[in-house]
């Protein structure tokens, strides 16, 4: 699994911008803010102070997230963002 998110992570400078527009249309903006947080390591109580939101939203938000991305937790949630240009590495 590990093999998995590594070698995502590397393809990152190969697509820099592509994906931008596809995950945009695929979130809500408030799943695309919460993305950005999950790939700065905030955690849940964390976002929900962020964005003035309980944690239960946040978790229901993260496991929407996964569903639309086919993500198979939150290291891999970051690994999408950072392959989205979300985070500068």
């Amino acid at each position: 699994m590990i093999g998995i998110f590594a070698e995502d992570f590397l393809r990152v400078k190969k697509r820099k911008g592509k994906e931008t527009v596809v995950l945009k249309k695929k979130l809500t903006s408030r799943e695309y803010k919460i993305l950005k947080l999950v790939a700065l390591n905030y955690s849940n109580k964390e976002i929900a102070k962020e964005l003035y939101i309980s944690e239960s939203t946040v978790k229901t938000e993260i496991h929407s997230m996964m569903i639309k991305l086919n993500a198979l937790g939150r290291v891999h949630l970051a690994v999408i963002a950072y392959k989205d240009n979300l985070i500068e590495v």
